[in-house]
C-alpha cells in the first residue's frame, strides 16, 4: 500500500505518507509535497518532459534526506518556478551516507492557472520526523512550515 494522507496540524500542514519500500516512500512524498503547494496539478495526468533533471543527495539519514530533498523541490518551484514532475526514476541507497538518487521531468514555467491557489510552503520541517518499517512497509509524518 502506498499513499498520502493530510494531517491536522495546528499552525502548519502535515502529512502521513507510506509506501511498499523506501523509494515508493520518497515517491509519495514528493507526490503529497506538490499536492499541498500547487492544489490544482493534475499529478495523474501529467505528461513526461523532454527535459530530464537528475539530483543526488547525501545526508546522515533517510529522514535527513527526505528533508533535503523536499527543500530542494521547494527551491526550485520558489526561486527557478520549476515543478520535477513527472518522476521518472528514483533510488535511496541506505548506509553512510543515505543516499538519493532523482530522475523527474520538468514543468517550466509553471501554469498560470495552477499558481492561483497555490500554497507557500517556508520550509520542510524535523519535527516528530521519523521513518518507520512495518510489515507492509515504510511509513511516516511530515510537517511543512506555511
Amino acid at each position: 500500500m502506498q499513499g498520502f494522507n493530510e494531517i491536522e496540524h495546528k499552525a502548519d500542514i502535515g502529512l502521513e505518507i507510506f509506501g511498499e519500500t523506501l523509494d515508493q516512500l520518497f515517491i509519495q512524498a514528493i507526490h503529497g509535497f506538490y499536492t499541498i503547494l500547487v492544489p490544482d496539478i493534475p499529478l495523474a495526468h501529467l505528461k513526461p518532459s523532454l527535459k530530464n533533471v537528475s539530483l543526488a543527495l547525501k545526508e546522515d539519514s533517510a529522514e535527513h534526506a527526505l528533508v533535503a530533498l523536499l527543500n530542494e523541490l521547494n527551491f526550485r518551484f520558489t526561486v527557478k518556478q520549476k515543478i520535477l514532475l513527472p518522476v521518472k526514476f528514483l533510488q535511496c541507497s541506505p548506509g553512510q551516507p543515505f543516499v538519493v538518487n532523482l530522475t523527474a521531468g520538468t514543468l517550466s514555467p509553471v501554469p498560470q492557472e495552477w499558481l492561483e491557489n497555490s500554497t507557500e510552503i517556508k520550509a520542510v520541517t524535523y519535527h516528530n520526523l521519523h521513518i518507520e518499517q512495518n510489515e507492509t512497509g515504510f511509513s511516516t509524518r511530515i510537517i511543512f512550515d506555511v
